[in-house]
């Protein structure tokens, strides 16, 4: 399965503890949240600086993001806000 829509470099990509999701992180100031089975994008998620790393919690529900700027994030997976 080939995933399209980041339009620069995707530098991580995190799958959830039961297969079911999938996020990755880009230079485009994306997160992208997808079915891990379809590829379905199901989430997209703009930051403020370039992502240069996501890593999913063991609750599958929020995600860690780690922006360029130095700031550390932890958002929801449905809903895109910050969950702390």
């Amino acid at each position: 399965m080939v995933l399209k829509r980041h339009i620069d470099s995707v530098r991580n990509v995190a799958v959830t503890c039961d297969g079911d999701g999938l996020v990755s992180g880009s230079l485009d100031r994306t997160v992208r949240v997808r079915n891990g089975n379809t590829g379905f994008e199901t989430g997209q998620f703009e930051q403020i600086s370039d992502i240069r790393c996501v890593a999913i919690c063991v609750d599958d529900r929020t995600t860690d993001i780690g922006l360029e700027n130095g700031t550390l994030k932890v958002i929801d997976l449905y809903t895109g806000r910050d969950s702390i």
